[in-house]
Protein backbone atom coordinates (compact mmCIF):
# COMPACT_ATOMS: atom_id res chain seq x y z
CA UNK A 1 0.00 0.00 0.00
CA UNK A 2 1.39 3.38 -0.96
CA UNK A 3 1.07 6.03 1.71
CA UNK A 4 1.86 9.73 1.80
CA UNK A 5 2.57 12.41 4.33
CA UNK A 6 0.72 15.66 4.58
CA UNK A 7 3.11 18.34 5.73
CA UNK A 8 0.49 20.48 7.47
CA UNK A 9 -1.04 17.68 9.48
CA UNK A 10 2.07 15.52 9.78
CA UNK A 11 0.27 12.18 9.82
CA UNK A 12 0.16 9.24 7.46
CA UNK A 13 -2.87 9.09 5.14
CA UNK A 14 -4.07 6.73 2.44
CA UNK A 15 -3.48 7.18 -1.28
CA UNK A 16 -7.06 8.21 -2.06
CA UNK A 17 -7.02 10.95 0.59
CA UNK A 18 -3.70 12.17 -0.75
CA UNK A 19 -5.15 12.37 -4.28
CA UNK A 20 -8.08 14.41 -3.01
CA UNK A 21 -5.76 16.80 -1.17
CA UNK A 22 -3.61 17.09 -4.27
CA UNK A 23 -6.67 17.89 -6.37
CA UNK A 24 -7.58 20.67 -3.93
CA UNK A 25 -4.06 22.12 -4.19
CA UNK A 26 -2.89 21.25 -0.68
CA UNK A 27 0.77 20.51 -0.16
CA UNK A 28 1.87 16.97 0.38
CA UNK A 29 5.12 15.13 -0.11
CA UNK A 30 5.86 11.57 -1.10
CA UNK A 31 8.05 9.66 1.30
CA UNK A 32 10.56 7.31 -0.25
CA UNK A 33 13.73 5.61 0.85
CA UNK A 34 15.83 8.59 -0.19
CA UNK A 35 13.82 11.16 1.78
CA UNK A 36 11.03 13.58 0.98
CA UNK A 37 10.32 14.54 -2.62
CA UNK A 38 7.75 17.24 -3.50
CA UNK A 39 4.67 15.89 -5.27
CA UNK A 40 4.31 17.14 -8.84
CA UNK A 41 1.74 19.88 -9.19
CA UNK A 42 2.12 21.20 -5.66
CA UNK A 43 1.10 24.85 -5.55
CA UNK A 44 3.07 25.88 -2.50
CA UNK A 45 6.70 26.84 -2.77
CA UNK A 46 9.16 26.80 0.07
CA UNK A 47 10.98 30.14 0.43
CA UNK A 48 14.20 30.26 2.42
CA UNK A 49 16.24 33.37 2.94
CA UNK A 50 19.62 33.30 4.65
CA UNK A 51 21.25 36.50 5.78
CA UNK A 52 24.91 36.44 6.74
CA UNK A 53 26.29 39.61 8.26
CA UNK A 54 30.00 40.37 8.43
CA UNK A 55 30.99 37.92 5.71
CA UNK A 56 33.09 40.52 3.86
CA UNK A 57 35.00 41.34 7.04
CA UNK A 58 35.59 37.64 7.76
CA UNK A 59 36.89 37.02 4.23
CA UNK A 60 39.23 40.01 4.53
CA UNK A 61 40.54 38.76 7.89
CA UNK A 62 41.18 35.31 6.41
CA UNK A 63 43.06 36.82 3.46
CA UNK A 64 45.18 38.93 5.84
CA UNK A 65 45.91 35.84 7.91
CA UNK A 66 46.86 33.92 4.77
CA UNK A 67 49.40 36.63 3.91
CA UNK A 68 50.87 37.09 7.40
CA UNK A 69 50.90 33.49 8.67
CA UNK A 70 53.98 32.26 6.75
CA UNK A 71 55.99 35.24 8.05
CA UNK A 72 54.89 34.56 11.63
CA UNK A 73 55.72 30.87 11.29
CA UNK A 74 59.12 31.71 9.79
CA UNK A 75 59.97 34.05 12.70
CA UNK A 76 59.00 31.43 15.29
CA UNK A 77 60.95 28.76 13.42
CA UNK A 78 64.00 31.02 13.23
CA UNK A 79 63.84 31.61 16.99
CA UNK A 80 63.56 27.86 17.60
CA UNK A 81 66.54 27.15 15.32
CA UNK A 82 68.70 29.70 17.16
CA UNK A 83 67.75 28.17 20.52
CA UNK A 84 68.45 24.67 19.20
CA UNK A 85 71.83 25.80 17.89
CA UNK A 86 72.60 27.24 21.33
CA UNK A 87 71.75 23.95 23.04
CA UNK A 88 73.88 22.00 20.56
CA UNK A 89 76.82 24.34 21.22
CA UNK A 90 76.30 24.19 24.99
CA UNK A 91 76.42 20.39 25.04
CA UNK A 92 79.32 20.04 22.60
CA UNK A 93 82.51 18.44 23.96
CA UNK A 94 85.39 20.91 24.17
CA UNK A 95 89.09 20.26 23.83
CA UNK A 96 90.24 23.06 21.58
CA UNK A 97 86.82 24.71 21.07
CA UNK A 98 87.01 24.37 17.29
CA UNK A 99 84.11 21.87 17.10
CA UNK A 100 81.84 24.00 19.30
CA UNK A 101 82.61 27.22 17.43
CA UNK A 102 81.96 25.64 14.01
CA UNK A 103 78.21 25.12 14.58
CA UNK A 104 76.22 27.50 12.35
CA UNK A 105 72.58 27.82 11.36
CA UNK A 106 71.68 28.75 7.79
CA UNK A 107 68.39 29.75 6.22
CA UNK A 108 67.87 27.60 3.12
CA UNK A 109 64.56 29.10 2.01
CA UNK A 110 61.09 29.92 3.20
CA UNK A 111 60.51 27.84 6.35
CA UNK A 112 63.74 25.84 5.80
CA UNK A 113 66.79 26.01 8.06
CA UNK A 114 69.93 23.93 8.48
CA UNK A 115 72.26 23.61 11.45
CA UNK A 116 75.63 22.29 10.40
CA UNK A 117 79.24 21.85 11.39
CA UNK A 118 82.03 21.72 8.81
CA UNK A 119 84.81 20.43 11.06
CA UNK A 120 86.27 17.29 9.48
CA UNK A 121 86.00 15.19 12.66
CA UNK A 122 82.39 16.23 13.49
CA UNK A 123 80.93 13.05 12.01
CA UNK A 124 83.01 10.92 14.40
CA UNK A 125 81.81 12.89 17.43
CA UNK A 126 78.15 12.79 16.30
CA UNK A 127 77.87 9.23 14.96
CA UNK A 128 80.83 7.47 16.58
CA UNK A 129 82.65 4.54 15.01
CA UNK A 130 82.80 0.82 15.65
CA UNK A 131 85.53 1.44 18.26
CA UNK A 132 84.52 4.91 19.50
CA UNK A 133 81.17 5.72 21.11
CA UNK A 134 79.09 8.79 20.30
CA UNK A 135 80.59 11.83 22.02
CA UNK A 136 77.91 14.38 21.15
CA UNK A 137 74.30 13.19 20.78
CA UNK A 138 73.06 15.83 18.31
CA UNK A 139 70.35 13.50 16.97
CA UNK A 140 68.90 13.09 20.47
CA UNK A 141 68.87 16.86 21.03
CA UNK A 142 67.12 17.45 17.69
CA UNK A 143 64.57 14.72 18.48
CA UNK A 144 63.76 16.34 21.84
CA UNK A 145 63.38 19.71 20.14
CA UNK A 146 60.79 18.45 17.62
CA UNK A 147 58.04 18.50 20.24
CA UNK A 148 59.12 21.93 21.48
CA UNK A 149 59.06 23.37 17.97
CA UNK A 150 55.59 21.94 17.33
CA UNK A 151 54.32 23.51 20.57
CA UNK A 152 55.93 26.84 19.64
CA UNK A 153 54.25 26.82 16.24
CA UNK A 154 50.85 26.06 17.80
CA UNK A 155 51.04 29.29 19.82
CA UNK A 156 51.07 31.45 16.68
CA UNK A 157 48.10 33.80 16.51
Amino acid sequence: MCSMWVRRVGRRIGLSTARRLKARGRTSTRVGTSGSVPVAGSRTSLGISIRIEGLDRTIKNLEDLKKSLPDKVDKKLQMAVFELEGEIKATAPVRTGRYRAAWVSTKLGKLKYAISNNVEYAKYLIYGTSKMPVKHDVRGIVERWRGRIKRMLKTIK
